[in-house]
């Protein structure tokens, strides 16, 4: 994996920090570099339906603004940052240390761990199963460089903020996994079913929404994973939401393609995270002044 390892994470450090969000992609990268995709026992197009494709794409206004964000390049099957370090099968490893210890949760039981071996069709995403110094080699060049990164963006929003928030983007589909069920929500906000969020900005949340012409639920059915179990602490004033946008608003799911014309909800999101950015800083004050 020699040229992903070149180029595996992008990350705005000079973005203005007098701002208190910060924006996290760590599933709609799409670099598939050859030596990957030689390894792989399935279709491309099949391998990248689970990606949150083009996430990033639909932020391009808050990025070019000099945001803080940060953007994981490679594909979500080849690293899941939104998994624990060790949240894998241990069947999936051809050999590993008597001292290894896994998270052998659900998702990764199913395939679906830090490192993924199952599409999201259930098809075997490799020829045979993965070195452990594939695993090791992985996790200590891309999954620990990102989680240092972001943490250290945080600490620097801390030294600024007494109360920041990450979003942290996603897609879901539009369908459910057998494409019997509609989803009928636009947007899906988890914190982790009210643990990762103030009650005072998910009340702003809540109105916020309410107010636009988008449907929306909070943890049903998604309520965030291991990024927001990792960085959000209410008690530190540092908040946390994961945001699913639906495919079905920017995309095609079978071509994996953006829509010709998505203006419309890239100016809903940006003025969202501006509002949501505006609505910190007022809290901010509020706290200061009350201090």
């Amino acid at each position: 994996m020699k040229s992903l390892l070149k180029k595996n994470i992008y990350i705005r450090k000079d973005g203005h920090y007098n701002f208190p969000v910060i924006l996290s992609f760590p599933h709609s990268g799409r670099n598939y570099n050859k030596e990957y995709c030689e390894s792989l026992n399935i279709d491309l197009i099949d391998l990248r339906k689970s990606e949150d494709a083009f996430v990033d794409c639909l932020f391009k206004d808050i990025i070019k603004k000099k945001y803080k964000y940060i953007f994981a390049d490679f594909p979500r099957t080849f690293v899941d940052l939104n998994r624990r370090r060790n949240e894998i099968n241990r069947s999936d490893l051809t050999s590993f240390p008597e001292t290894f210890e896994t998270t052998e949760t659900q998702l990764a039981l199913c395939g679906f761990g830090v490192i993924h071996t199952k599409s999201n069709s259930g098809k075997d995403i490799y020829k045979g199963k993965i070195s452990w110094n594939d695993y090791n080699k992985r996790v200590s060049s891309f999954y620990d460089p990102w989680y240092a990164s972001l943490y250290a963006m945080i600490e620097e929003s801390r030294e600024k903020f007494s109360e920041i928030i990450l979003v942290d983007c996603h897609s879901m589909p539009s369908k459910d996994i057998d494409e019997n069920n509609t989803n009928q929500y636009d947007f899906v906000i988890g914190d982790l079913n009210g643990k990762t969020c103030s009650s005072e900005i998910k009340s702003f949340l809540k109105s916020y929404f309410k107010n636009s012409e988008y449907k929306i639920a909070f943890n049903t059915p998604f309520s965030g994973q291991n990024i927001l179990r990792e960085f959000a602490s209410t008690s530190e004033g540092i908040n946390g939401i994961q945001l699913e946008i639906n495919k079905k608003l920017y995309m095609n799911e079978n071509t994996i393609m953006m829509n010709d014309d998505t203006k419309k909800l890239e100016h809903f999101l940006s003025k969202f995270i501006k509002d949501l950015g505006n609505y910190l800083l007022g809290l901010n004050n509020f706290i200061n002044v009350a201090e």
